[in-house]
């Protein structure tokens, strides 16, 4: 006869020979490293799917790069949307205010057969690009509202973001 000790200190006697504990033993050890291994595996499993994830966010980070290059582009310019609608506001008042053009149709006989009603300037300098926007009729240029404009929003802007837009009221 056989005894074993528990884990409450327990002394339980096993009818069994040394030879049959020892296989069952081994048996134990067997099961206990076929489940270390398994458990080895899905670590790797589960680290293998954190990876995706992080290259999944990763691919959508490059997604969204993409866009904002494409939005660029089809702008035709690099100005960000905040500029972008700083200028098309500047834009929308200079024609209704100063060329009297409020409908579609009044501006499309100002800008003529091939467009080109505004001109788009971009200086790179040390500390950024610098960006003015011109009407060809009257060369009023839309972007520096510090000095020169009443629109709070341009200066709101324009304190936020240390912009550099020049602004020239007609």
């Amino acid at each position: 006869m056989t005894a074993i000790t528990t884990v409450n200190g327990k002394t339980i006697p096993v009818f069994m020979s040394n030879k049959e504990l020892k296989e069952h033993l081994n048996a134990i050890e067997y099961n206990m490293t076929k489940l270390k291994e398994a458990n080895d595996s899905l670590v790797e499993k589960n680290t293998a799917l954190k990876d995706e994830h992080y290259k999944d966010k990763e691919l959508q980070q490059m997604h969204d790069k993409l866009n904002k290059a494409i939005g660029d582009l089809n702008r035709g310019f690099p100005l960000s949307l905040e500029e972008a609608d700083l200028i098309e506001n500047w834009k929308d008042q200079h024609m209704t205010n100063i060329h009297k053009a409020s409908t579609v149709e009044q501006r499309m006989k100002l800008n003529g057969v091939s467009g080109g009603r505004w001109t788009y300037v971009f200086t790179p300098t040390g500390i950024g690009t610098f960006a003015s926007c011109r009407c060809n009729t009257c060369y009023a240029k839309a972007l520096d509202a510090y000095n020169h404009s009443t629109n709070t929003e341009l200066r709101d802007y324009i304190k936020k973001y240390d912009a550099a837009i020049e602004w020239d009221d007609c």
